[in-house]
């Protein structure tokens, strides 16, 4: 109908910002033409360098209350960012294609003004991390980034796979999603998942809690994701350039606690066998705290970024367990844990740290595992793919005599076990396998 498509198009035209810029621009004007003339009337004519004083009283006022006002209301009444006219009806604005972003503005300025533009109430954006190995979250809500944390392993499973082989935005109301794809979607709370993709690279993904209302957001999404990625890539280079002479360093002290690490003596519990794994990757401390009643307690962290600085927050949490353990003489495995979650170091370090806590006790068949979360496994060697622990609770772990268990982080392995009988003359194996390295 005429009349509809009338109302369409003046709703469409006062919606376009540049043509509410010159509205307000034009209403501006009359306001400053009206205060000059109005200066010009309270201004006696008699008196002397009238002309002057009038100029002079206008600029005065211009200077103190017409142009900070402008900006002021300028601010509420246009939006921060003008992404209309990037993803509406003028997608050829070169301004906004050409600027840069670094990795602060795109998180704290680009992101939350994206997400209000897109009329999403939460979302998150991941990030990857210049070593490429991890995501770091950031937390979107109600107009805010509200939290940032290193949190989200960057592997290959199905997700990340499917993100990068499709290159467009996955929605959970597909129907023919993947059933993997949908499940990590469900866990993420995803609506709308969109990947951040830099040639083949994945620089990190936004993901939408909801699904966007703006009418452009199909062009939107896109156009951010690109300029996004770009902006990461950038600063992994750069990071990479700038910072060659420090990354030597770090390495050289890397390797120096590495060794250190690995040359923990392990103690001779009756009953058990103990032998460390060489690995390669992540950085690992196993320790071992004798308590009362034959008990002891096997303390793993690991890390998963292996830098100097690694081994000296695991080397700081470990000394802080030891005089917690002797200072307060009986103590159990959540109690630990607990006090563990306590220390700063643990809870605010910049490299993620996972802890396993192992209950022992000499001449028992069996252990008792207490994990912070769903990283370490506990198998048979013979039979890798049966987990036999899960986090959140104490598991309780039958040991059948002489055969080999492992203990590992994200697949790495950390450490081998074994219940035996008691020594006797035929029993000679035990002294040979005890604190070996692989």
């Amino acid at each position: 109908m005429p009349g509809h498509e009338l109302q369409r198009r003046i709703r469409r035209l006062f919606s376009d910002n540049r043509f509410r810029r010159f509205l307000y621009s034009f209403a501006f004007g009359l306001i400053v033409v009206a205060t000059y003339y109005v200066i010009r009337l309270i201004v006696p004519g008699r008196l002397l360098l009238y002309n002057e004083i009038v100029t002079v009283t206008f600029i005065i006022v211009s200077v103190l209350l017409l142009f900070p006002a402008r900006e002021r209301l300028f601010a509420r009444i246009m939006p921060r960012q003008e992404y209309s006219a990037f993803f509406g009806h003028e997608v050829h604005h070169i301004e906004f294609m050409a600027r840069q972003f670094t990795i602060d503005t795109l998180v704290h300025d680009v992101f939350p003004e994206f997400m209000e533009w897109l009329g999403v109430s939460a979302a998150r954006l991941a990030v990857l991390d210049p070593s490429r190995r991890f995501f770091t979250f950031h937390l979107y809500r109600h107009g805010r980034v509200v939290h940032s944390r290193l949190t989200y392993e960057r592997t290959n499973d199905e997700l990340m796979r499917f993100l990068k082989e499709s290159g467009e935005p996955i929605r959970l109301a597909e129907p023919d999603l993947p059933e993997g794809v949908r499940s990590q979607l469900e866990k993420m709370d995803a609506a709308l998942l969109q990947p951040l993709l830099y040639q083949r690279w994945l620089t990190g993904f936004l993901i939408l809690h909801e699904l966007p209302r703006h009418e452009a957001a199909d062009r939107a999404l896109p156009f951010f994701a690109n300029k996004a990625a770009m902006s990461i890539q950038n600063d992994i280079l750069s990071r990479r350039v700038i910072d060659t002479g420090l990354y030597e360093q770090e390495h050289r002290t890397a390797t120096k606690i590495q060794r250190a690490l690995s040359q923990n003596v392990i103690p001779d519990i009756p009953g058990f066998q103990f032998k460390r794994l060489n690995q390669s990757g992540p950085a690992n401390l196993v320790e071992f705290f004798q308590v009362t009643g034959g008990r002891w307690y096997m303390v793993i962290l690991a890390a998963d970024r292996f830098t100097g600085a690694t081994g000296i927050v695991l080397y700081g949490i470990l000394g802080y367990l030891y005089s917690y353990i002797h200072r307060e003489g009986s103590t159990n495995m959540h109690r630990l844990l607990g006090e563990l979650r306590q220390d700063p170091e643990y809870r605010e370090s910049e490299y993620r740290i996972d802890a396993m806590i192992a209950e022992i006790r000499e001449n028992e068949p069996y252990l008792v595992l207490l994990l912070d979360n769903a990283r370490f496994s506990f198998a048979e060697v013979a039979s890798p793919q049966k987990n036999l622990v899960s986090p959140g609770w104490r598991n309780y772990i039958d040991l059948k005599a002489n055969h080999s268990y492992r203990v590992c982080h994200r697949e790495d392995p950390v450490i081998d076990l074994r219940c035996i009988a008691p020594m006797d003359e035929d029993n000679s194996s035990r002294a040979g396998w005890i604190g070996q390295e692989a």
